[in-house]
């Protein structure tokens, strides 16, 4: 598989693709984030066991290069670290998604725009990339396969939309979710109708088979029949570590070709041994197993067909179950994908297989193919960094026969009646704001099974880059100390490197603040006049304070936000440095008139508002405020308005 992956980067300029999206089954976060994103990054694959790519270098690249992996709820996927890609479960209703692609775009080693696509057996795990016998096929993206993949992209689109829309995003607020996932299938889904091969250099090429479910495909006809291409087969090898149903897709098979098929069997040695199908003894069947390796566990899933005068190998994710080929003959209906190639004649396969015995007491079929079973419901649960609250969404299945689900989520917990209602949404406020990412969430019920633990991920939206541990968090009192040290015409040495009033992440290595929180307004003043003074100087012009360097709006803004604010002190000194810096925004706006801000106005403006709405009652209640303007009071709303006003004042005097 990383021969594969080194493979497909090959085909592009310098091996890196702007987009590239990765499907599995199950998903090992930390066998990706060591083994695969650093691939993508540029380390070479013979250079990999030695590899020591920082955190901080790999998370530079991924700015550019967008990842997204998708996978499916109900096979416990790990969570993932802090590093810059997107990561998002998905659920059927009677199903799992099973399929195992590689999609890339970008400019290819022709100079034009590309697409190149894998198919695979193997989830991204380290069983899957290193252990088990596997197999893949890659191929330039051209009509037919663009066409096939349009309804998934569409569909798993959808779902990413479905999860940022849980959370009530104000008006004129995009929201954002990590790894971009959204952007990434729109630009892959547009980039299939423009970036395909062109059809007189699309010859030869295997054909994409995908099963969808009901609700996504659009043709009726099954992945066993799309396969099979209606064509009249005499014999047939089908290497698949599980079975269910065989008697009836063999059936299906010969129904479809009009004839009898030879069937060839080749079984996984799971265990002691072989997982045989469970077959009548009227089916007459042969079997194989692998010359080379033969006790080396077999993953793979292929289809070999033999014909009079052709042959036709299909490899992919599909087993041989009627969850992957067979859909709406069974319980199961998977999302499967499989590339088809047609071979020559000559081409032979036996001579990697050889005959074996059939052992009855091995025979077993597995309808769930070896998956942990489905949970009775689907979750989806986001964490909004702004508004600072879990949004959480549950539909229970209908024939579900618990009575109630407990959530659990970071420091919170809340059960769920299931007897009474389907459909649950809440949203949940954690006593403190977080200061890392929960990335995980259980959902514990009680089945016939026993207790049962079902373990999700949650969905970060409108999280800055420190909280979620891309970049450390920077401390205040250094980002000040930077900006007090900048005079027009020159370049401060700190501000070379790029990170500057950030915090150590070696003394520090869980990106809290250890110092107290700075409350020095002289020095917070100080510093923002220095910034205005040092970007209206023309010398300065073609640097941007509204970016995300060290002397950056963005890092000092960052730097305020990362203080504690537990306290009315702490929240009244926010509120102070935030309307200075709203104000410090719009001045160097005025200078850099087409940069896009970070942060924008209205972030800082919501901060405040929550900030007034904190601060407001504490000072009614305050002996001072009421000895100082009693009998008549003001409102305060409009004193904190006029003190604003005030402030604007002072930081426009001489």
């Amino acid at each position: 598989m990383r021969s594969a992956l080194g493979n497909m980067l090959g085909k592009f300029i310098d091996g890196r693709p702007d987009y590239v999206l990765f499907t599995s089954f199950t998903f090992s976060a930390s066998f990706f984030e060591d083994n695969v994103l650093p691939l993508l990054c540029g380390t070479d694959i013979n250079d990999l066991k030695g590899a020591s790519l920082t955190r901080d270098m790999l998370n530079r690249q991924l700015a550019e290069l967008k990842v997204v992996v998708a996978c499916d709820h109900s096979a416990h996927p790990e969570p993932k670290g802090n590093l810059r890609y997107g990561l998002m479960t998905v659920a059927l209703d009677r199903g799992r998604f099973h399929p195992k692609i590689i999609l890339m775009a970008g400019t290819g080693t022709s100079a034009r725009k590309e697409m190149w696509l894998s198919v695979a057996s193997a989830n991204l795990s380290y069983s899957g990339w290193g252990v088990n016998r596997e197999v893949v096929g890659i191929t330039p993206v051209a009509a037919q396969h663009a066409d096939e993949l349009q309804p998934l992209l569409a569909w798993l689109l959808r779902q990413a939309e479905s999860k940022v829309g849980m959370a009530g995003i104000a008006p004129g607020q995009a929201p954002v979710e990590e790894g971009d996932t959204r952007h990434v299938l729109e630009h892959l889904l547009a980039t299939l109708g423009t970036d395909r091969l062109p059809a007189d250099e699309a010859h030869d090429l295997p054909t994409l088979h995908l099963a969808l479910p009901p609700q996504i495909r659009t043709s009726q006809v099954s992945l066993l029949s799309s396969l099979l291409g209606g064509d009249a087969w005499r014999e047939a090898t089908v290497i698949s570590p599980f079975w269910s149903d065989v008697p009836g897709l063999i059936a299906r098979a010969e129904a479809d070709t009009r004839g009898d098929i030879a069937f060839r069997l080749v079984p996984a040695m799971q265990g002691d041994g072989y997982a045989f199908p469970s077959l009548p003894e009227e089916r007459p069947v042969s079997y194989a197993r692998f010359v080379d390796e033969p006790e080396r566990y077999t993953h793979a899933k292929a289809l070999l067909l033999a014909g009079e005068k052709h042959k036709v190998l299909c490899i992919g994710s599909a087993n041989f179950t009627t969850a992957a080929l067979q859909h709406d003959s069974g319980w199961l209906s998977n999302i499967e994908a499989m590339l088809r190639y047609r071979v020559g004649a000559d081409y032979d396969w036996s001579r990697m297989l050889t005959n074996l015995a059939r052992d009855d007491s091995a025979a077993a079929d597995d309808g769930e193919e070896g998956a942990p079973p489905l949970p009775p419901f689907r979750a989806n649960i986001v964490y909004d960094w702004r508004s600072k609250q879990f949004y959480c969404s549950l539909t229970v299945d209908p024939d579900a026969a618990f009575a109630n689900l407990l959530l659990e989520i970071g420091p919170l917990t809340r059960r769920f009646d299931c007897r009474r209602q389907r459909e649950h949404r809440v949203s949940l406020a954690p006593p403190l704001p977080l200061r890392h990412p929960v990335r995980s969430y259980k959902l514990i019920y009680e089945s016939s099974a026993g207790t049962m633990v079902h373990v999700g991920l949650v969905t970060q939206l409108n999280a800055e880059d420190d909280q979620l541990g891309y970049l450390p968090k920077p401390r205040l009192d250094q980002v000040l100390s930077l900006l007090q040290g900048l005079v027009p015409g020159r370049t401060d040495p700190r501000r070379r490197g790029g990170s500057g009033g950030c915090e150590d992440e070696e003394s520090d290595p869980d990106g809290n603040d250890n110092t107290e929180p700075v409350f020095d307004f002289f020095g917070f003043f100080l510093a923002t006049d220095k910034m205005r003074r040092y970007y209206a100087d023309p010398r300065h012009r073609d640097e941007n304070p509204l970016g995300t360097s060290s002397t950056s709006v963005y890092t000092l803004y960052r730097a305020v936000m990362a203080q504690p604010d537990a306290t009315p002190a702490a929240q009244i000194g926010r509120y102070v440095q935030l309307a200075e810096l709203a104000d410090t925004l719009g001045h160097l706006q005025e200078l850099r008139p087409q940069a896009q801000p970070r942060p924008a106005r209205a972030e800082i403006e919501e901060e405040m508002q929550r900030l007034e709405l904190a601060i407001a009652p504490l000072m009614e209640a305050s002996p001072h405020w009421k000895n100082m303007f009693a009998p008549h009071l003001p409102d305060t709303r409009q004193f904190l308005a006029w003190f604003r006003h005030e402030l604007k004042l002072k930081t426009l005097a001489p």
